[in-house]
């Protein structure tokens, strides 16, 4: 947040699903009363401790969600407006990390935690996935991606904690085609090096 370093990349990175949305509108496959009014929902998940709240702040500007190294801080989905800076309406959600679901079992808070975020899914047009870079593509970030995949909703990864990244040369490429073979079905989505604490990305 302090240097904000090409963080309007993940905001490029959503525009084509704005445009969508809005090309859905125009064709009749999406009723809207007035286009104009309907703001793009977009959701950011990810597994516990990954930087989906440091990155919903940092978009927002302000510290809307609790941040800190110990998982399992934001317990429920938390949504606020935003402006991008073309004028575009986005609802943005914050949601909490979503945990194996043998971890979570027994535990209230946890379940609840996991409904709040399928919901913040179901609900979005558009889901930035959040990948911790020191440990990309885990098990549970496949599970997730596929889950909204199969929701029907656009997907665009992000990579944080770039700036802990010591070699970074062909990283990127080799996260993309880890991607690919992980989730085949998910070619092509949008794959972006990001460090929401930094900004950069």
């Amino acid at each position: 947040p302090e240097q904000n370093l090409g963080t309007d990349s993940v905001i490029e990175a959503l525009e084509p699903f704005a445009d969508q949305i809005e090309q859905d509108v125009a064709d009749g496959t999406e009723k809207v009363e007035n286009p104009e009014d309907r703001p793009l929902r977009l959701a950011i998940v990810g597994r516990p401790n990954v930087g989906k709240s440091s990155l919903f702040n940092h978009i927002l500007g302000e510290e809307r969600s609790l941040t800190g190294p110990e998982p399992g801080l934001t317990r429920d989905s938390i949504t606020a407006p935003w402006i991008t800076e073309n004028g575009r309406a986005v609802l943005l959600h914050d949601t909490a990390g979503l945990r194996k679901s043998a971890r979570a079992a027994g535990h209230t808070l946890e379940e609840l935690s996991v409904v709040s975020t399928l919901d913040a899914i179901q609900f979005a047009d558009c889901v930035i996935v959040v990948i911790d870079a020191t440990q990309p593509f885990e098990k549970q970030d496949l599970t997730i991606a596929d889950l909204i995949e199969k929701e029907g909703r656009a997907v665009v990864f992000a990579v944080n904690k770039w700036d802990l990244v010591e070699d970074r040369a062909g990283a990127i490429g080799k996260l993309r085609r880890q991607l690919d073979e992980s989730l085949p079905q998910l070619t092509g989505s949008p794959l972006i090096a990001i460090s929401a604490r930094s900004g950069e990305g």
